[in-house]
């Protein structure tokens, strides 16, 4: 960073996740070949080339949500009495994409959680299930209870996981995407649902416990590979196994992601009754406007708190 000790650049980087650096990489490649062709100043530039590289960006295809990422990484190197983002007519070009380019919603309408969860009833009784059933099963089962991301399933350790007669509560300590300071660390509950032991995550986590206790060694990362050496998985690996059963649900996982069991979930749950506020919590969300926009949709087939209502058929 101009002008910075590299201890101190190394430290204001730090301020942005791994992915935002990232994205921001590529716009300032972008800036640094804009701003070479036009012989302007990299980190002091006018209002106007500042607007002529976001037209140009503009004109190459990307709509407002990238646009906006732009506007943020050109912030983050352009100095100033203020930042040069919040200009006002940056602000207003913005908006103008916005209008002429608005942001896409991946989903129009989402698949019907009863869908699954009738496929998921038919994997009983526990005890008969082999791992890779049981592994299936209860990835779904904490996704959709969850409404969680496939970067904290994946981080959900026993070392971290405390029962109750309620159920189970995992801490995740480490950095999420939707991290705050002074939000402390994420509590991710599998509450018991006692009136449908087919789909009990509490009763199937326990299951998977046993079956999986002899297969760990050192590893206390709550999934584990279903195949030899039984290590933990990665995101990856948890959005084929959401897949595989969205498949065997009949839900097109062709159209639809891994990642769209947090929109279902949510849906379901709105659709259910779930107050918003007890919505944004369990999903992480700190605006309405968000669960509004992009995850609360239409169920395509119709057919207490969030957890229990969401498993209820």
């Amino acid at each position: 960073m101009h002008g910075f000790s590299q201890d101190s650049a190394q430290i204001i980087l730090s301020s942005w996740k791994s992915s935002t650096q990232r994205q921001y990489a590529d716009i300032h490649k972008r800036w640094l070949r804009f701003c070479a062709e036009r012989e302007a100043d990299i980190f002091r530039p006018s209002l106007k080339v500042v607007i002529a590289f976001l037209t140009f960006l503009f004109s190459s295809g990307l709509g407002y949500s990238s646009l906006n990422t732009a506007r943020c990484a050109l912030s983050s190197v352009c100095l100033g009495d203020s930042t040069i983002g919040k200009h006002p007519l940056v602000s207003r070009f913005i908006r103008g994409v916005y209008h002429l380019r608005p942001p896409s919603c991946r989903y129009k309408e989402i698949w019907d959680v009863s869908l699954v969860l009738t496929h998921l009833r038919t994997q009983h009784p526990l005890d008969m299930l082999s791992l890779r059933q049981l592994t299936l099963k209860l990835v779904m089962l904490v996704a959709l209870v969850t409404a969680q991301r496939l970067q904290t399933l994946q981080l959900l350790d026993l070392q971290a996981m405390h029962r109750s007669e309620q159920g189970v509560t995992f801490v995740v300590t480490d950095h999420l995407k939707q991290s705050r300071p002074g939000t402390g660390p994420l509590r991710v509950v599998l509450a018991n649902f006692v009136s449908d032991d087919k789909v009990n995550p509490v009763l199937v986590l326990e299951h998977y416990l046993a079956k999986t206790l002899p297969l760990r060694g050192q590893c206390t990362k709550l999934f584990i590979s279903f195949v030899k050496p039984h290590k933990a998985v990665s995101r990856d690996t948890l959005a084929r196994w959401l897949r595989l059963v969205l498949t065997a649900s009949g839900v097109d996982a062709q159209v639809y992601t891994a990642h769209s069991t947090r929109t279902a979930a949510v849906s379901a749950a709105f659709q259910r009754k779930v107050p918003v506020e007890e919505i944004l919590k369990v999903a992480g969300w700190s605006s309405e406007r968000t669960f509004a926009e992009f995850y609360k949709k239409p169920i395509v087939s119709l057919s207490a708190s969030f957890r229990q209502r969401v498993l209820h058929n």
